[in-house]
This record gives structure tokens, sequence and C-alpha cells, in this order.
């Protein structure tokens, strides 16, 4: 066996393994980006739905006419 071609081999898998090893890093990086993303629109969403929710418990229709009378004031 060529000592000289053995060791480019081993050289060379061991440079693929290494790029296949950032490759994965990368994915694996960027899914946790995407997951991370997806966390903050859910969190995002869910405040505009407490507001809501808290607007609709705690408002009543004389907030509703106060509000539609500052609407029209300027009229």
């Amino acid at each position: 066996m060529d000592i000289e071609k053995y060791l480019k081999e081993c050289c060379r898998m061991a440079t693929l393994k290494k790029q296949d090893e950032n490759i994965k890093k990368v994915y694996a990086d960027v899914n946790f980006q995407r997951l991370i993303d997806r966390a903050m629109e859910w969190l995002q969403n869910q405040h505009y739905l407490e507001a809501g929710d808290y607007i609709f418990e705690h408002s009543d229709y004389d907030d509703y006419l106060t509000y539609m009378a500052g609407l029209y004031e300027d009229e």
C-alpha cells in the first residue's frame, strides 16, 4: 500500500468530515433560529389575543360611546 496515497486519502476524509460537521452546525443554527422566530411570533400573537380579551372584558357601552363621540368631534 502506498503510504503517501493513504495519508492523502486520510486528509481528504478528515476534511470532508469537518465540512460535514460545519454543514450540520449551520443547519442546526438555522433550524434553531426558525424555532425562535416561530416562538416569538406565537408570543406576539398571544399578546394581541390577551390584549383583545382584556379590552373586551374591561370595556362597556359607555366606553364605546365616549370613543365614538371623540371620533366625530371634528366634523
